[in-house]
């Protein structure tokens, strides 16, 4: 997973496999990029806008988030969601 404190502040579009971003001089814009699922949420995806926020904490700018092929988000990953159990879910 990217780790915003080797980034100090900044994003690297590299550090990143289910989001495209761009960071701009007064912006960051996030594209959700899982066209193949429609965009749906799974656990890599939080944890990569976990380290986008973090980023943004450090170095505050307005955050654009959209997705790809025109789909913002299809809902959450099912397969996934299969696997978690009770105390799963209760962590977040």
């Amino acid at each position: 997973m990217p780790s915003p404190e080797s980034a100090n502040g900044h994003l690297s579009p590299r550090d990143f496999r289910t989001l495209l971003v761009e960071e701009r001089e007064d912006r960051v814009v996030v594209l959700l990029n899982r066209p193949e699922v429609r965009n749906a949420i799974d656990q890599q995806m939080v944890d990569e806008l976990h380290v986008v926020c973090a980023a943004l904490e450090q170095n505050p700018k307005v955050l654009i988030i959209a997705g790809v092929d025109g789909v913002f988000a299809s809902g959450a990953d099912i397969a996934q969601l299969r696997e978690r159990r009770r105390d799963d879910a209760l962590q977040g």
